[in-house]
């Protein structure tokens, strides 16, 4: 019980971080479509997930189309529309799941979810170890004597500086982990989704021939 609860505690934690100070989940899935028209797709996109300028494009064209089906405007910039963009994950995300094609798409969820914990709990314990130096709060860690290293009297404070470096290091790295993840889900969520489109209206041309 008292694992459960402390597992729902960090999930939450990771949560909170993640929407007040990281903003990676919310902040790449309203911008699945946006940045700079490629006219001549010749270069790279600043697109967050797809860096290929043929492949946004397509996309783009896929979700200005559903867009105008249920009429709503396409004119001007739209894909640079958070809210646009927010609505085509949901949709996308919606029918993966009851198509049941959505197993990769729920793996991937899991490790996001599971770096963007971890990234939230050496963070925490960055500040931990900096409220020690802050307050003169003495460590049971003696890095610098187990290491042999002498700081003329200064051991404490090195260590406590080593400690959040260290889970400071840690903490980034699970942040880059997170939204590499984070890139791969919307791929393969997008790609899916695109997938079983194609496949139903390669249905109805077949029923239709």
């Amino acid at each position: 019980m008292l694992i459960y609860i402390a597992g729902m505690l960090l999930q939450e934690l990771g949560s909170a971080v993640d929407k007040y100070w990281t903003n990676i989940y919310k902040g790449m899935h309203r911008s699945i479509l946006t940045g700079e028209k490629i006219r001549n797709f010749d270069k790279e996109t600043s697109n967050c997930v797809f860096e290929n300028p043929v492949v946004l494009s397509k996309y783009r064209d896929s979700a200005k189309e559903l867009l105008e089906k249920i009429e709503m405007d396409t004119n001007g910039d739209w894909y640079n529309n958070k809210y646009y963009n927010g609505y085509i994950f949901s949709l996308s995300q919606y029918y993966v799941s009851i198509k049941g094609r959505d197993k990769k798409v729920e793996k991937l969820r899991a490790l996001f979810s599971m770096s963007k914990t971890l990234m939230s709990c050496f963070f925490l314990l960055a500040i931990c170890a900096l409220g020690t130096l802050a307050f003169n709060i003495e460590m049971f860690i003696n890095i610098c004597s187990n290491l042999g290293f002498t700081t003329h009297g200064c051991e404490q404070c090195m260590d406590k500086i080593i400690m959040i470096v260290v889970f400071l290091g840690i903490g980034f790295v699970f942040k880059s982990r997170a939204k590499r993840t984070m890139r791969n889900f919307l791929l393969i969520l997008l790609g899916t989704y695109n997938a079983i489109l194609e496949e139903e209206n390669k249905n109805d041309k077949t029923n239709r021939g």
